[in-house]
């Protein structure tokens, strides 16, 4: 393998890119000046081949690998070399089949490494492996000779040249070889002295003794058979008793069984008896089931016309007084309008000067506000391992990505079976149309139900335009009578709540101001929020949910002088009240110090209209709202805080120190009363709305029915005539086909849109999905990515919202307020225009229904005397089935009472059955048992209590078989202390321990003869090797080094000519004598000597490519000039590249590349020296 261009970008002082190209088979050669980067043409080699030890290079860290340490504009160091694989005798293994190797390696400044072969990345062991492969291990190199080694071979002494000579030689893998074999024989014998030791003071000893326990455990065993064999004899003498038992019990059960039923047949025939009388009672039951239903029908008519009669006058009344209510109505409606448009120009003149000033304020801090939130739950969901998805949920990748693909499985589902649908219709279809040409169709019944359908349509057509609809006035008429219902029962609560709060009641006096300046008692006005802060809310509230709220002054003056009120009445007016607010500084400390969720405004619970907010504030805004003692306590008396706050239980505390409460009393139950009336007087007004609409509708509708009834009777004849035709055609097959058509269509049209409708909403799921896998794929990096942006807005929109002050927050609020107060205003004009509106069409409505009610109540006396009396005569005649059938009934309790005396002798008759069978069932379950678990009993029972045998039980009972037992038990106790229960397993084992260790030692032996053959083996082996490379080297080293000195010689020779193990000797010789001493020679003499030396041994082990740097420092021109001879003589299937200085070196290389430093970088030049 040899290299053909070197590619160098940012190494070292190759600032810019350089390219070292066809570089010569044999002989290369980079010369320059000091300082110029011919060096660091071999640093960029070695850092390509993979050097791990950076000092070599003369580098301490990847950083001082780039330009100028990146400091040049320059980030990366890249190296790329391409070797030419040719030679099929010396291809790496594993790519024998390419030619070319472009091998690159890049270093990204604080980055990571990246090795590439052939375009295609790879990892270092694969690259380390490819040049260890081809004798190029860049960490323990023989092919690179550095400046600094030809000065350590001078100073080595014979031990270490001879070391030399067998790394060279390969033979140091014989040593590791012969240590490794050395350990395992001293490891066999170690195990062979402690087996024999295990056997003579362990095992041996241990045998004797087991010897010695063996008679006492036959004895042992010799009773434990004894034990079993009268164990056997109780189980037989067990099964034969419960077979005796059974076979008596079997006796007893028929006996009792016999007599029971001869009590059942005459409990049969009782039972009889009650059926007939049943039967009887049942046909009577029936005559007056149908007496009391006529009787019923009666009594309900009756009900009904006199409740008529009754509801008639009563709704005349309420109508009339709805007349009046509905105009006293419209006039206060009137009233209130008037006032309100006024109460907008000024609140819409505040709003605009409130916008001009704050708006563009309030919109960028609602914005940082949504912003915030935004990141702070995106950084939430991040720290659980979560991210949070398009709906704004939190959620895993993954159970985003499971719930995307269960989507869009589900609607390719969706999609499969709609053409399904399609697929299967159309062959139908087209069989069917074919089908249908041979049935004739019904022309003329067809042709009649034309007709007959375009008369209904023209009918349909004339009542659609006086708006009747049927089921809508039968639903308007039920949902009305139900909503009477629900006003009723509403009313008559409100009422007794009233009552119950009778000290909350203000009626205003008449004639001493205008009703619309009194608003009402303040409790009434507002309505909690949750009905948990009941107690406090009242506690806060105090004596003021009693007072009464007035929009001006002179109007509670002008009551209070009047003398017309009932009771003592506190006045809140709203044009003169001061309100107190706490302050958000104040509410965020107050939240700063027990936690959000612990402390509420007191205003923020309650809800109540914009116009009263004044008064509320007054109540109730100063305070706050804790959820116990001590963190009330705290909030309290916090010095930025400071103000009033009430628990949750009803304690109240002040910041002058006063603390009241502690017992809750029936504190919170006014507030929720209150607030039952509220929903209850919003429901009413609602009700009577709706009622007033449904009514206007149900009267109109009555209207036009009288006008239309004989089209409606027409219309319903026509729709019959048109059912009869369709139940004809139904029979018909041609209209059968045709309806079959007509649905396969209907539905492959509907199959079609439902695919045009999810094949977008599918495509958009697959990319949502595709998205999500591919952010799984690079989590990490997304999580990463995700935390940057939302750290970087949490950040933006808190410097935003630090900007606002207290006062921003005020004008904030107050804006919002005024927008509130603007919007609730117009829908309040808004609703009340409506209402007017609804109010006037209800009157007309309602003068129509009085006249109505007038005509039906004259018609309602008739008929109640007439049915009255047929009541009493269907009662008479109920009286007296009611009288027989107690007297049937009388006669069936009789029989079932002898019944109950039989049943309950023959109770006892279960209990005797249950009892033996009881008995029968445990011996059977027993001698099932005993037989299941012995069973030779199935073919010893023959035998069981014969004379003269051993199962003749006359003279062996259970009792004197158990006494045996007893007796051996206690003489095997007697023996098991003393036994040893495992001797004779424990014998065996021992016995077996024994030839297993023999075995074991007979092994271990064969193993160590082994051992030594293979280590008398190796010793040959290596020393066969060592003297081989040591002659080769030997005559390598005196060629290389005449060629150097022509005219002298160099040969090794052994310390020790028996011994080669004592090391080596450098001997140089002139003109046939050689020099005692190596210190005789000149430095330039031993330079060559080393070099010598250094490149005999290379040539023992050739690679590929040799790499030398300056190893002619040390010589002069001609023993220069001599290094590039040797090379040309002695390593013509080498590759050599040679750093030199020196003309004499680089004059005999093929190519030359000169390096220069211009500019702050270095640069190269090819020139070529072929003769």
């Amino acid at each position: 393998m040899r290299i053909i261009k070197i590619e160098i970008d940012g190494f070292k002082s190759y600032g810019q890119y350089q390219c070292l190209e066809d570089l010569d088979p044999e002989f290369n050669a980079i010369t320059g000046l000091n300082g110029s980067g011919k060096s660091n043409v071999l640093d960029a080699i070695c850092f390509l081949l993979g050097i791990t030890n950076l000092t070599w290079i003369r580098a301490q860290n990847n950083e001082d690998l780039v330009f100028k340490k990146g400091q040049g504009g320059v980030t990366k160091a890249t190296v790329t070399i391409t070797f030419d694989n040719s030679d099929p005798k010396h291809k790496p293994i594993g790519f024998e089949d390419q030619n070319i190797l472009v091998v690159k390696k890049q270093i990204v400044l604080n980055g990571k490494v990246t090795y590439h072969i052939n375009n295609v990345v790879a990892n270092v062991t694969k690259v380390q492996n490819l040049f260890n492969t081809c004798a190029m291990n860049v960490n323990n190199p023989h092919f690179l000779i550095m400046q600094g080694r030809v000065t350590k071979v001078l100073n080595m002494t014979p031990r270490q040249v001879l070391y030399m000579v067998e790394e060279a030689a390969g033979v140091r893998v014989y040593e590791a070889k012969r240590k490794s074999a050395m350990t395992t024989l001293e490891k066999k014998e170690e195990k062979m002295r402690e087996i024999n030791r295990i056997m003579e003071e362990e095992l041996r000893p241990r045998i004797n003794k087991l010897n010695s326990e063996k008679d006492l455990y036959d004895e042992f065993v010799r009773l434990g058979n004894d034990e079993e064999q009268q164990n056997h004899l109780l189980h037989c003498i067990e099964y034969y008793t419960c077979e005796r038992l059974v076979e008596k019990c079997n006796r007893r059960i028929a006996e009792k069984t016999e007599e029971n039923e001869r009590r059942a047949e005459m409990v049969e025939q009782k039972k009889n008896q009650i059926a007939e009388l049943q039967g009887e009672q049942q046909n009577m039951e029936s005559d007056l089931q149908l007496l009391g239903q006529e009787r019923d029908e009666l009594k309900r008519e009756v009900e009904e016309k006199a409740s008529g009669q009754v509801e008639a006058q009563s709704k005349k009344k309420a109508k009339e007084e709805e007349v009046e209510d509905v105009n006293r109505e419209i006039k206060k409606l009137e009233q209130n309008i008037i006032m309100d448009k006024k109460s907008l120009e000024q609140k819409k003149t505040k709003l605009t000067k409130l916008e001009s000033n704050t708006g563009k304020e309030v919109e960028m801090f609602q914005k940082a506000e949504a912003d915030r939130e935004k990141a702070k739950a995106v950084l939430d969901a991040l720290d659980k391992g979560m991210t949070v998805g398009a709906d704004g949920k939190e959620a895993s990748l993954d159970q985003m990505i499971m719930e995307k693909s269960t989507e869009v499985n589900r609607m390719e589902t969706e999609k499969q079976r709609a053409n399904n649908v399609i697929s299967d219709l159309r062959p139908a279809i087209v069989e069917k149309s074919r089908e249908i040409k041979s049935c004739p169709p019904q022309t003329a019944l067809l042709a009649e139900k034309t007709e007959l359908e375009r008369r209904k349509a023209a009918l349909e057509e004339r009542l659609a335009a006086v708006n009747l609809d049927p089921e809508r006035f039968r639903r308007d008429r039920d949902n009305a009578q139900m909503l009477k219902n629900e006003h009723e029962e509403l009313k008559h609560k409100i009422q007794k709540l009233d009552w119950d709060f009778a000290y909350l009641s203000f009626n205003c006096p008449r004639g001493v101001v205008q009703q619309d300046e009194v608003i009402g008692v303040l409790g009434k006005q507002i309505k909690l929020k949750d009905e948990r802060f009941a107690t406090a809310i009242e506690t806060a509230i105090g004596g003021n949910i009693s007072s009464v709220i007035v929009r001006y002054k002179n109007t509670a003056k002008n009551l209070l002088k009047s003398g017309q009120l009932e009771r003592r009445v506190v006045f809140i007016p709203l044009d003169d009240i001061q309100s107190r607010t706490v302050g958000d500084r104040q509410y965020q400390r107050a939240v700063q110090l027990v936690g959000e969720g612990h402390v509420y405004r007191a205003i923020d619970l309650v809800e109540f209209s914009p116009d009263i907010r004044k008064a509320v504030e007054f109540a109730l805004g100063s305070m706050l709202i804790c959820t116990d003692m001590n963190r009330a306590r705290e909030v309290c008396f916090d010095h930025q805080v400071h103000t009033r706050v009430v628990t949750l239980d009803g304690e109240d505390f002040r910041p002058d120190g006063v603390l009241s409460g502690g017992g809750t009393g029936n504190k919170g139950r006014c507030l929720r009363a209150l607030n039952e009336c509220f929903e209850g007087n919003r429901r009413i007004r609602e009700i009577e709305h709706e009622l007033r609409s449904i009514t206007a509708y149900l009267t109109e509708y009555d209207s036009k029915r009288r006008q239309n009834e004989g089209a409606m009777v027409q219309l319903e004849d026509l729709k019959e005539k048109i059912n009869i035709i369709n139940i004809t055609l139904e029979s018909d097959k041609h209209a059968r086909l045709q309806r079959e058509i007509d649905d396969a269509e209907a539905r492959i049209q509907e199959s079609e849109a439902k695919i045009r409708e999810l094949e977008p909403v599918l495509n958009q799921l697959k990319d949502e999905l595709k998205e999500l896998q591919e952010k799984k794929r690079n989590e990490k990096k997304y999580r990463e990515e995700e935390r940057r942006k939302a750290e970087f807005k949490l950040k933006e929109a808190e410097t935003i919202l630090r900007k606002r002050d207290s006062a921003g927050d005020k004008r904030v609020q107050d804006l919002e307020v005024a927008k509130k107060d603007v919007e609730d205003t117009e829908a309040a004009i808004l609703t009340q225009t409506e209402q007017i509106a609804q109010n006037q069409r209800a009157l007309e409505t309602l003068n129509q229904e009085l006249e109505v009610l007038k005509q039906a109540l004259e018609f309602a006396d008739g008929f109640v005397k007439e049915i009255a009396d047929n009541l009493k005569a269907k009662q008479k005649e109920v009286r007296e089935k009611e009288a027989e059938i107690r007297r049937v009934i009388e006669q069936i309790d009789g029989c079932k009472k002898e019944i109950r005396e039989l049943e309950q002798s023959g109770a006892n008759f279960k209990r005797d059955v249950d009892d033996l069978k009881k008995k029968r069932n445990e011996a059977e379950g027993r001698g099932a048992v005993l037989m299941r678990t012995h069973s030779w009993l199935e073919e010893e029972k023959k035998h069981f209590n014969k004379p003269g045998t051993e199962y003749d039980f006359r003279t062996k009972t259970v009792d004197s078989v158990l006494r045996e037992i007893d007796h051996i038990k206690t003489r095997r106790k007697e023996l098991e202390q003393r036994v040893n229960m495992n001797a004779m397993k424990n014998l065996s084992e021992q016995e077996e321990h024994v030839l297993v260790l023999e075995g074991k030692h007979q092994n271990l032996l064969a193993e160590r003869e082994r051992l030594q053959e293979m280590i008398s083996e190796i010793d040959s082996e290596k020393e066969r090797e060592l003297v081989r490379a040591f002659e080769t080297i030997s005559v390598n080293f005196g060629g290389i080094f005449s060629t150097l000195l022509p005219g002298a010689c160099a040969t090794l020779k052994p310390v020790d000519r028996h011994d080669l193990e004592a090391g080596l000797q450098v001997k140089v010789g002139f003109n046939g004598v050689y020099k005692e001493s190596l210190d005789e020679l000149s430095g330039g003499q031993r330079s060559l000597v080393a070099l010598s030396l250094i490149l005999a041994m290379l040539k023992c082990n050739p690679a590929p490519i040799y790499i030398l740097d300056e190893v002619d420092a040390a010589l002069d021109l001609s023993h220069t000039a001599n290094v590039g001879t040797m090379i040309k003589k002695h390593f013509k299937n080498s590759q050599f590249i040679i750093v030199s200085l020196k003309q004499g070196m680089f004059n005999n290389a093929n190519i030359i590349y000169r390096t220069s430093f211009v500019n702050g970088t270095s640069n190269i030049k090819r020139t070529e020296n072929r003769s």
